[in-house]
């Protein structure tokens, strides 16, 4: 069965295509901007950590973000 995450990429983008790219930027350009916020809204980090990582952010930006969106520091 394919994830929703799967599903809303059109394509897998590379680290090089996202040099330099915001991390809304590189939501958008993936077909995922909707899904991080959703899950963020939701509060399910899993899925917030899958979206990140496909969109190539460091581990050190994911625990900023899921310290922003899910425990609200």
């Amino acid at each position: 069965m394919i994830s929703e995450i799967d599903q809303d990429v059109p394509r897998e983008l590379t680290a090089y295509e996202v040099g330099g790219m915001t991390v809304n930027e590189r939501l958008y350009v993936a077909g995922l901007f909707d899904a991080f916020y959703l899950a963020a809204a939701q509060k399910d980090e899993d899925r917030l950590r899958t979206i990140c990582k496909k969109v190539h952010l460091s581990d050190q930006n994911i625990e900023v973000l899921v310290k922003n969106h899910i425990h609200n520091e």
